[in-house]
């Protein structure tokens, strides 16, 4: 059994038709040798070989038009992948300006949090402070050094767990967030990384459309040829 038995095109497909145009040719073709071989009327061969063109331009119509099909849905999937990549720049340019004022507003904010963090860590040490010399005063030495040893009583670890509790489902740990003291930045710098992870990002989406143009060029070159 021949590929052309194998296939199985959609009815009166383009291949449907080629198919059959190329086995009406095939027969058109063997009667056609066989009037000439039996020396038949010449106006009988004349309408044979009439017939068989027929056919022979039914294939080449057929062929034409399923290259020219082939050919549009290339042309159309790289004009797909040019929309997206532009689409995909107008996304980022859009998130871009988001993030950035978002990244501003939450510092804006956490700046206003800065006396009130101040003010906290000194209430704790004075009150540390109030206590351990009020214990000092008021206890014997052997009672002062039991209450050395197992340390002075505070409030910051359970307002420290409350703070990390409340950071957590603020959900800026999601964004990377965590205290590192060697990458520490301002606003200013963030507008400077920003612009930096800009420009990199256009280079890249620049460096995707010169890919697909380049490719866009070699099908033109081909068509030409």
């Amino acid at each position: 059994m021949t590929a052309l038995t194998k296939a199985k095109p959609a009815p009166h497909s383009l291949e449907d038709r080629l198919l059959a145009a190329r086995r009406d040719h095939k027969e058109m073709k063997a009667l056609l040798g066989q009037a000439v071989l039996q020396c038949r009327d010449e106006r009988e061969i004349a309408a044979l070989q009439e017939e068989l063109d027929i056919h022979t331009r039914n294939i080449e119509r057929f062929t034409a038009a399923i290259e020219a099909r082939a050919q549009a849905q290339v042309e159309q999937s790289l004009e797909d992948r040019q929309t997206a990549v532009a689409g995909a720049r107008a996304a980022i340019a859009s998130r871009d300006g988001e993030i950035e004022e978002l990244a501003r507003n939450l510092l804006a904010g956490i700046e206003k949090l800065a006396p009130l963090a101040c003010r906290l860590r000194d209430a704790v040490s004075e009150r540390n402070a109030a206590l351990r010399a009020g214990l000092k005063v008021g206890l014997d030495k052997a009672a002062w050094e039991r209450v050395g040893s197992d340390g002075i009583v505070t409030p910051l670890p359970f307002i420290a767990s409350a703070l990390g509790s409340a950071l957590i489902e603020s959900g800026l740990p999601a964004v990377g967030v965590h205290l590192d003291v060697s990458t520490r930045s301002d606003a200013e710098q963030l507008a400077q990384s920003l612009q930096h992870v800009a420009e990199r990002t256009e280079r890249m989406l620049r460096k995707a459309e010169t890919a697909l143009s380049a490719l866009a060029d070699v099908e033109n070159d081909d068509e030409e040829l």
